[in-house]
C-alpha cells in the first residue's frame, strides 16, 4: 500500500480500505489526517516496509466520512479511495476520487452532512497576451447541475476582471497551462488569496478536440456551434477528460454511460459587479469572522438547493429591472400572506436535498433510496401546491398574478409530468419498512422474490419469539427497557440502557459495542438468526437488482421535469426566506422602487444598517441618502472618530445590494437606479495577507476605481491617504475625487479627516458636503449619529482618546500639538483667491522636522512642554 503514496501529487490524500472497512494512511497523509482529527501527529506508528520505516494511520469508517468531507471542503485536497481487492493485480484498486471542483464519488457525504452553501466547481483558463490587454478564456464545470458555462473577455493586469469573476462564481478547484508567462504568475497569486486547489496541466493539453467536446454536450450541435472562441474549445477540451475521469468509478465502469453536461455561456453583463473588498467590507458572505453577515441575516430558507440559491443571488445580483420587480412582488405576496407562507415553509423544511437526488437519477446512478427520496419529495409538492391552488382561489391581490405564472403554473405544469414516476413507484416498491430496514421491490414483482420474503417473514417471527424469551430471562420489559432493533452493520441485536446494564449477564450474551445510548448486545441464538437474515436480505437485492436498474433507467426520463420542480422550490424558499426579514421582526423593512440606470437617483428615506441594528441590543439612528445625477452625485462627509461616518457608507452599499437581489430594504422608502457595480474603499486587512502596506492597499482601490468605475457604479470610500504624511494623503484624496467627480461622475461616497477636501464642493460640478452631527463643550463630546448637510473641520481625535481613558499626560501632549498646528493655519484652502505664503510654508515645515527630532519617547511631560515653549 505504501508504494501507491510514492508519486503522487502533494495535495492527494489517499485512503486504503482494508476487508475488515477500517482504513490505512501512510506518510505524510498519515500526518495531514492525525492533526486533523487529534490535533497531533502522535497517533501515528511505525512499519517496516521494504527495510523502510514508514509511518502510517488506521481510521474507523465512520470517522472516513467527516475526514474526507474536511479534506475536500475546507483543506482543499483531492481524496482519493483504494479497496482491498486480493483477485487483482495491483492488490489494490482505486474505486472513487473526488477533489474540491468536483467531489463525484463522495458527494453523498458532502452534501448530504455538510452546511456549506457553495457548490463545487471546476474552472479551467487559458490566457492569450496582446500589446493592448490579456484576453482570458475560461469554462466553469457546476458539478452538482452537470452543466459547463464559459466566458472569454479582456482584464489588466492587476486582474481585477478575472478577480471579480472569481468573486461571482466561486470555484474550488482551477486548471491552468504550465507556463513561464508572467500573467499565469499572477494569476496563482490571485487564486491563492482564495484557498482554491490549482492544478497545471501541459501545455500541449490545450488544443481544440470538438469530438472530445461534442461527445459530452447536449444538443452538441445547436452549443458548440455558438461558441467562437477556440480559446474556449481548447479549456473544453482540457476540462471534460478531467471530469469525466473523476465521475469514474471502477466498480461500475462496465455499466458506467457517457456523462452529458449542459453547456450555456456565462453573461456577467446580467449582473452586478461586486469588487473583493466589497465582499469582505460590508460583510456579505460568512467567512472566518463571527460577526453578522447579509447571508446570515436572510438565510431563513429551509432546503439546501434554497441555500445554495441564496449564495448565488448575493455573489450575482441582478441589473434587469423586470426580473428584479418580479421577485419584489413575489416578496410582497408573501409579507401580505404570512399565514400562506408559513404553511409553505413548514412543508419545505422536510423536503430531500432535490439538487443531489436529480444529479444522480441523471448520470444513472440513483439507488433505489434515491428514488423513493425523490418519491416522498413529489409527495410534498403534492401538498405545497394544494396549499397555493386553495390560496389562489381565496386571493385577488394583484402580485397574485404573479405567483400564478412564475411559481403555481410551472409546478402544475412539472407535476402533471412526474404522476406517472409516482406511480411507478407505488407498484414497484415496499415503502412499508420498519426503522432502520432499507426499501425494496415488492415481492410480488418475482417469483424468487416471493419465495425469499416468505423465509424472511419466518425468520421474523422466530425472531420476536426469541426476543420474548430474552425479555423473561432477564426480567426486562420488551421495547422499553430492553429493545429489539436491527442496522445495516450490525444485523438484528438487543439494547438496554446502562442504567439496567446488569441484568447483562456476560457469561449468556456477548457485547457489540457501549455506547452513551446503552449497550448492544447478542446471544448465540440472535447472532445465527441475524446472520440468516442478512443472508437472506443479500440474496433479495441480489434478485431485485435488475429492477432497481430499469426503475433508474426509467427514472431518467423524468430529469428536466425534476429540475425544473427543483429550481421552483429553491426560488420559492428563497423568497419566503426573505419575506420573513419584515414579517418576523419588529423593523422596518420596505419594497424598494427600482428605477432604470438612467434615471440617475438614489433616494433612501432614513435607512438604517441591516445587520448591525439586529446584532446591537440598541436602537439605530437611521439617516438619510439623497443621491441624483441632476443635483448632486457625490458626498464628502467628514466628522468626528466612532462619529458613524463607516456604519453610514456599508449601510448605503447594502441597501442597494439587498434591493439588487430582489429584497425588502431597512429603511423607510427606497427609490434607487439600478448600479452596475459597487466598489469599496474600506479598510485594508485583506491585503495584509498579500503583504501589502496599508497605504499601497488604498493606493490598489483607488486604482480600481478609477479604472473600472462607470457613471452608473456605486462608490464608498473611507479615509483614503491615511496611510501616508499628511500632506501626500491630503493631496491624492484631493485628486482623486476630483478626478471621480469630474470625469466617472458616479455615484459616491467619501468619508475623510482632510477637511480641506470639502472646498471640491465649490471647485466641482455635483459635489455636496455632509457631516456626521456632533455637540461638543468643554466637557463632553456627544456623538448624535445623524448625517447633516454641511462639513466638519473637526476630527475630535483626541476627546475620543480621552473617552477611553488615555494617560493625562498623553492627552496634554496631544492638545499641546494640535494647538500648535492649528495656531500656525496650515490650511491654506481657508483663504480664498489668496497665493499660498512660501516663507509660511518653510516655517511649518520647520516646526515638523524639529518635533520629528524630539525624543518623545524618552521625554518628561515638564520637559516636552519646555521644549514646545521653546520652539
Amino acid at each position: 500500500m505504501a508504494r501507491f503514496n510514492q508519486e503522487k501529487p502533494p495535495s492527494c490524500v489517499r485512503f486504503f480500505q482494508k476487508p475488515d472497512e477500517n482504513l490505512v494512511l501512510f506518510g505524510s497523509d498519515a500526518y495531514t489526517v492525525s492533526r486533523m482529527l487529534f490535533g497531533s501527529a502522535s497517533s501515528c506508528k511505525t512499519v517496516i516496509i521494504d527495510n523502510v520505516n514508514e509511518n502510517y494511520l488506521t481510521i474507523t469508517k465512520c470517522r472516513f466520512d467527516k475526514v474526507a468531507r474536511d479534506l475536500l471542503v475546507n483543506n482543499k485536497n483531492i481524496v482519493e479511495l483504494y479497496r482491498d481487492n486480493p483477485k487483482s493485480n495491483p492488490r489494490f484498486q482505486l474505486v472513487g476520487r473526488g477533489s474540491p471542483g468536483n467531489y463525484s464519488y463522495f458527494e453523498d457525504i458532502v452534501y448530504e452532512q455538510q452546511n456549506e452553501v457553495s457548490m463545487a466547481i471546476v474552472c479551467v483558463t487559458f490566457v492569450t497576451v496582446t500589446e493592448r490587454s490579456k484576453v482570458f478564456s475560461m469554462c466553469f464545470y457546476h458539478s452538482l447541475e452537470n452543466r459547463i458555462s464559459y466566458i472569454e473577455y479582456d482584464d489588466f493586469d492587476n486582474l481585477s476582471e478575472t478577480e471579480s469573476i472569481i468573486v461571482q462564481i466561486n470555484p474550488s478547484e482551477c486548471i491552468i497551462p504550465q507556463s513561464p508567462m508572467p500573467v499565469y504568475q499572477n494569476f496563482e497569486d490571485l487564486i491563492g488569496n482564495y484557498n482554491i486547489l490549482l492544478a497545471k496541466v501541459k501545455q500541449s493539453d490545450f488544443k481544440s478536440n470538438i469530438d472530445i467536446v461534442s461527445s459530452h454536450i447536449e444538443n452538441d450541435s445547436i452549443a458548440i456551434v455558438k461558441i467562437e472562441s477556440p480559446n474556449v474549445l481548447k479549456c473544453l477540451s482540457v476540462l471534460m477528460p478531467y471530469i469525466t475521469v473523476s465521475q469514474c468509478n471502477i466498480e461500475e465502469s462496465e455499466t458506467n454511460q457517457l456523462a452529458r453536461f449542459e453547456l450555456s455561456p456565462y453573461n456577467r453583463s446580467d449582473f452586478m459587479c461586486l469588487d473583493v473588498s466589497a465582499i469582505s467590507s460590508l460583510s456579505i458572505l460568512p467567512g472566518t469572522e463571527k460577526s453578522l453577515t447579509l447571508f446570515n441575516l436572510l438565510n431563513n430558507c429551509k432546503t439546501k438547493e434554497g441555500q445554495r440559491l441564496l449564495n448565488n443571488w448575493i455573489r450575482q445580483p441582478l441589473k434587469s429591472k423586470h426580473r428584479l420587480e418580479t421577485r419584489l412582488n413575489l416578496v410582497e405576496y408573501f409579507v401580505d400572506h404570512y399565514k400562506l407562507s408559513l404553511e409553505i415553509y413548514d412543508q419545505l423544511k422536510s423536503l430531500p436535498d432535490t439538487g443531489i437526488l436529480v444529479k444522480r437519477i441523471s448520470t444513472s446512478k440513483a439507488r433505489l433510496l434515491d428514488c423513493v427520496k425523490m418519491y416522498f419529495g413529489l409527495k410534498k409538492v403534492a401538498t405545497i401546491l394544494d396549499i397555493f391552488i386553495s390560496a389562489k382561489n381565496d386571493t385577488q391581490s394583484p402580485t397574485a398574478s404573479c405567483l400564478d405564472l412564475h411559481i403555481v403554473s410551472p409546478l402544475q405544469e412539472s407535476f402533471e409530468e412526474v404522476k406517472k414516476f409516482c406511480t411507478m413507484i407505488e407498484s414497484l416498491v415496499d415503502l412499508n419498512i420498519n426503522p432502520g430496514e432499507e426499501y425494496r421491490i415488492k415481492n410480488d414483482a418475482d417469483s424468487n422474490l416471493q419465495d425469499i420474503q416468505d423465509s424472511l417473514d419466518e425468520l421474523a417471527k422466530k425472531i420476536d419469539k426469541h426476543f420474548q424469551k430474552v425479555c423473561d430471562k432477564t426480567g426486562l420489559e420488551p421495547g422499553k427497557t430492553l429493545k429489539k432493533e436491527f442496522s445495516q452493520r450490525r444485523g438484528y441485536y438487543f439494547r438496554v440502557t446502562l442504567k439496567f446494564s446488569k441484568h447483562i449477564d456476560e457469561s449468556e450474551f456477548q457485547v457489540l459495542e457501549s455506547l452513551k445510548d446503552g449497550i448492544y448486545f447478542v446471544d448465540d441464538i440472535m447472532k445465527r438468526y441475524s446472520d440468516e437474515y442478512c443472508t437472506l436480505q443479500k440474496d433479495y437485492n441480489s434478485f431485485q437488482a435488475k429492477f432497481i436498474k430499469e426503475l433508474s433507467t426509467v427514472a431518467v426520463d423524468y430529469v428536466r421535469y425534476f429540475k425544473c420542480l427543483s429550481n421552483i422550490l429553491a426560488f420559492t424558499d428563497v423568497l419566503i426566506s426573505f419575506s420573513l426579514l419584515p414579517t418576523l421582526t419588529t423593523k422596518k423593512f420596505v419594497k424598494p422602487v427600482l428605477l432604470e440606470s438612467e434615471s440617475g437617483l438614489i433616494s433612501i428615506k432614513n435607512g438604517r444598517h441591516p445587520c448591525l441594528e439586529t446584532s446591537l441590543d440598541m436602537s439605530f439612528i437611521p439617516n438619510d441618502l439623497e443621491l441624483s445625477k441632476n443635483n448632486h452625485f457625490f458626498i464628502i462627509l467628514t466628522g468626528p472618530n466612532m462619529g458613524g461616518k463607516s456604519t453610514y457608507l456599508r449601510q448605503s452599499a447594502l441597501i442597494i445590494l439587498m434591493a439588487q437581489i430582489g429584497c425588502f430594504v431597512p429603511c423607510d422608502s427606497a427609490h434607487i437606479s439600478l448600479v452596475d457595480k459597487i466598489i469599496t474603499r474600506v479598510g485594508a486587512s485583506d491585503y495584509t495577507l498579500k503583504g501589502f502596506s496599508t497605504f499601497m492597499a488604498e493606493m490598489v482601490d483607488a486604482c480600481s476605481i478609477i479604472r473600472h468605475a462607470t457613471p452608473n457604479s456605486f462608490v464608498i470610500i473611507d479615509e483614503l491617504g491615511r496611510g501616508t504624511s499628511t500632506y501626500d494623503g491630503f493631496g491624492l484624496g484631493w485628486s482623486i475625487s476630483e478626478h471621480i467627480a469630474k470625469e466617472i461622475q458616479c455615484y459616491t461616497i467619501f468619508a475623510t479627516h482632510f477637511h480641506e477636501i470639502t472646498h471640491l464642493e465649490h471647485v466641482c460640478r455635483g459635489v455636496k458636503n455632509y457631516m456626521v452631527e456632533t455637540h461638543y463643550d468643554s466637557n463632553d463630546l456627544i456623538m448624535c449619529y445623524r448625517v447633516v448637510s454641511g462639513s466638519c473641520n473637526m476630527s475630535f481625535g483626541v476627546k475620543v482618546a480621552e473617552l477611553l481613558k488615555f494617560p493625562k499626560n498623553i492627552l496634554n501632549d496631544a492638545n499641546d500639538i494640535l494647538k500648535i498646528f492649528e495656531d500656525s493655519k496650515v490650511n491654506y484652502f481657508l483663504r480664498e483667491n489668496e497665493e499660498p505664503n512660501t516663507d509660511e510654508q518653510n516655517d511649518i515645515k520647520s516646526l515638523y522636522e524639529k518635533i520629528k527630532r524630539m525624543p518623545l519617547d524618552q521625554m518628561t511631560p515638564e520637559e516636552l512642554d519646555l521644549e514646545l515653549k521653546a520652539i
